[in-house]
């Protein structure tokens, strides 16, 4: 006899599995799809429509089967061989998928369609395998209708426990230390270990072991008996509403949960700085509400004759909690100073943890209730043994469709059509509908009149209130000077200040400050082009305000294209025309708006200059820009001696990272020239030019090039050429030297995605330290 404790142990360890294969796979298929949202939503609902299927169609076999641990010990074995299988197919498919795309179609709604399509089919077997599991199990456990809410909370609680810790392992360990393809072993590895443990018990009948002292376990076999007797008459005398019924609050309930967790996930983004570890902590609190609720209530959804009101009740207070959680955040960013004034300095670990509090505080009450819905519909969609893998399955299938509705229509309608904050009330009116009609549909409406009265009050209140003042919660803090523009956008919050009037203007997008006008982005076109005057089709990665591609205009290009992840950005260029000369309007100029690195590989044409803008490396999915596979990339689609400019913001970069991105740059190109991008020592930038073929500077060409009319204008060298030489710091064999026993960015190691954000509060130290670095090791 194996004691039950070992079996939920083994469900944890399943969902820790699972939540270290999702996150795995969405950052791979991201990089095969694109890291916009709308393609990491569209991998995250193929992973959740896999799941869905498996609990449906396992929950319906498993009904038929003596022996369901037998079928739940194949299910993890499968998913540990399939998952090895799908990893390898995601490398094998990226190619091939990338030459279906184009760049005019792949924001397309038809490829955005065929992309679902595809992921869908990628993951079909091991996330239909991991759908299974659930159902199944509930099955093997499950021994009495008494116990179905006990039985089945136990199950799903301590499989989002897992899923917490997962999250949390992958986010914080398992990618940064061993990779993508090391984390991805991990999750195959505690597949094959619950398989192993349960292998045995599996191949024959045996005793469940309830954790239950000895001397109530004669009194239990007859409870059980009794439980018997009353389903062998075909259903159970407490069957009170109809599955139908379950369902559809399950779907409703869904469908709140992951439209809630898409507009959380972006209103920290909003406030907060968006890097990888952010995410981790936000999936790992979420996950933790959920658990501890299903934990909590599982004791006593048995002992409740009418569950339907507790699951109204919780959805009531997910909708005023939801409410509420708008003005939470319109304070978070006050909250967050004066947390992190307990201590002296700031450090990585102290932001994660006032992270983590403040994540506690946004939705941990909410999630908690969250965390009811599953099994407490169980409990009332279940009236037999003998249909129990087949409502389990059903109810969770649902759910999760719901749930990727949900997830879709926030991220894809909600927000670009209402903004972030109506798109809160939104979300929260459907959950306070659901809760007000799954009250109403209960057998007793005794003491919950005041539920009616007083959530509606609050919700009002909440919503009439924050609608008059002058919060925007998706605007984020304002700071010095006002606020010349805003524009809420599916990819970012995009922001125009000025500190005084007829000052230069500020933009920002999700508060991150992007240029201003007059700034140095100017000469991140000059440079290159001065390098390479006989330059003629140019792809510049990042539009920002439009200085940078102004003064790529300024030079005889024959085109310009430029890529841009951020759509609303192309609403600031008139705000900026005294600096960018309304480069949009010049017909060599062409415009796309996906994710850059993706753009690069589905792109047809090759150029003689790609220029990639700066890039904030401690952004969350900016990593994949400096690796060596977006490197490679970008050298395919390269014209025989064309070359890259690679532009790198010394002040963001720790003096490792720094050597990191130019180790890996070098791997890739055979010819390698590093400039200083100007003498700014707080903000110093630095360019990597790379190429195929040597580089050479003629004096003829370069005073030429510089007495330009509109180059004159921008270039401080134009009235003494020469000393544009003097910002040359070295070559190939120089950075292979410098960088001597750096590691390589690579997308299965991507060390600069995850090491940057730990160096955010040491910037000024940082930017002295790289621009003393380069005068040490410059070339004579």
């Amino acid at each position: 006899m194996i004691p039950q404790r070992i079996y939920i142990f083994c469900f944890f360890l399943s969902g820790v599995a699972g939540l270290v294969y999702q996150v795995a796979w969405v950052r791979a298929l991201s990089l095969v799809f694109g890291n916009t949202v709308y393609a990491v939503s569209m991998v995250v609902a193929g992973f959740l429509a896999g799941l869905a299927l498996g609990s449906f169609f396992w929950g319906k076999k498993v009904d038929g089967e003596k022996r369901p641990l037998s079928i739940y010990v194949k299910l993890e074995a499968g998913i540990a061989l399939f998952s090895i299988l799908v990893t390898f197919l995601i490398y094998i498919v990226d190619d091939t998928i990338a030459s279906m795309m184009t760049p005019e179609s792949i924001a397309s709604g038809g490829w955005q369609a065929l992309r679902f399509i595809i992921i869908f089919l990628i993951l079909i077997i091991p996330t239909t395998l991991m759908g299974g599991t659930l159902p199944v199990m509930s099955k093997f456990l499950t021994t009495s209708v008494e116990k179905i809410g006990f039985s089945i909370g136990s199950l799903y609680a301590f499989n989002t426990y897992g899923g917490m810790a997962g999250a949390f392992l992958s986010g914080f360990l398992l990618l940064p230390l061993l990779g993508l393809w090391g984390t991805v072993l991990v999750a195959v590895a505690l597949n094959l270990f619950i398989a192993a443990i349960l292998w045995g018990p599996s191949t024959k009948e045996h005793t469940l072991e309830e954790d239950i002292p000895e001397g109530k376990k004669k009194k239990k076999k007859n409870k059980k008996k009794t439980d018997e007797e009353a389903l062998g008459k075909g259903e159970s005398a407490r069957a009170k509403y109809s599955p139908a019924l379950a369902l559809t609050f399950i779907a409703l309930s869904g469908f709140s949960a992951l439209a809630f967790e898409v507009l959380w996930t972006r209103a920290f983004v909003v406030s907060f700085k968006s890097t990888v570890y952010l995410f981790s902590n936000l999936l790992t609190v979420f996950l933790l509400g959920m658990a501890l609720g299903s934990h909590v209530f599982r004791s006593h959804l048995d002992k409740l004759k009418d569950p339907l009101k507790l699951f109204g009740l919780t959805q009531v207070g997910i909708a005023v909690f939801g409410m509420a959680s708008v003005l939470f955040f319109a304070y978070s960013h006050s909250m967050a100073l004066g947390l992190s004034g307990m201590f002296s300095h700031m450090s990585f670990g102290k932001d994660i943890f006032l992270m983590f509090l403040l994540m506690l505080g946004a939705f941990l009450i909410p999630t908690f209730l969250m965390g009811v819905a599953y099994p407490v519909m169980c409990r009332i969609a279940m009236d037999s043994l003998d249909t129990l893998g087949a409502r389990a399955g059903s109810v969770y299938s649902v759910g999760t469709i719901g749930g990727i509705i949900g997830s879709l229509s926030a991220g894809f309608f909600m927000l670009p059509a209402l903004g972030l904050q109506n798109s809160l009330f939104v979300v929260s009116g459907i959950a306070l509908l659901t809760g007000y009609a799954a009250l109403l549909n209960s057998e007793s409406r005794k003491s919950v009149s005041w539920v009616f009265s007083s959530s509606a009050f609050l919700s009002l209140l909440l919503f009439v209130g924050l609608s008059i003042s002058d919060v925007n919660i998706g605007i984020g803090s304002v700071g010095a000077g006002k606020v010349v523009m805003a524009r809420e956008g599916v990819m970012g919050t995009v922001k125009i200040t000025q500190k005084r009037e007829g000052g230069p203007k500020t933009l920002l997008v999700n508060n991150y400050q992007l240029a201003t006008g007059g700034d140095v982005a100017v000469r991140f076109g000059h440079v290159p082009l001065i390098i390479k005057p006989d330059t003629k089709d140019v792809l510049l990665i990042s539009l920002g305000s439009g200085i940078t591609a102004s003064s790529i205009s300024a030079h005889p290009v024959d085109r310009i294209d430029c890529v841009e992840i951020v759509p609303e950005l192309l609403d600031v260029q008139p705000y900026f025309k005294k600096d960018n000369h309304g480069v949009i309007a010049d017909p060599r100029f062409h415009l796309y708006f996906w994710d850059g690195r993706n753009f690069v590989k589905v792109a047809k044409r090759k150029y003689d200059m790609v220029i990639s803008d700066l890039f904030q490396p401690d952004s969350a999915g900016v990593g994949s820009l400096y690796t060596f596979e977006h490197f490679s990339n970008v050298k395919a689609k390269l014209k025989k001696g064309g070359a890259m400019a690679q532009w790198l913001p010394l002040y963001q970069l720790s003096p490792e990272n720094l050597k990191v991105i130019m180790r890996t740059f070098a791997e890739v190109f055979e010819y390698v020239s590093v400039r200083n991008g100007d003498i700014n020592s707080e903000l110093p930038t630095l360019l990597l030019m790379g190429s195929s073929e040597p580089f050479s500077i003629r004096p003829d060409q370069l005073a030429n090039t510089l007495s330009s009319p509109k180059v004159r204008e921008d270039m401080i060298e134009s009235n003494d050429p020469l000393s544009f030489l003097s910002f040359y710091v070295m070559g190939r064999d120089g950075v292979m030297k410098f960088t001597a026993g750096a590691a390589i960015n690579t997308d299965n190691m991507p060390v600069v995605e995850y090491t940057a954000p730990k160096n955010l509060w040491q910037r000024r130290i940082n930017a002295v330290e790289n621009f003393k670095a380069m005068i040490n090791v410059r070339e004579q």
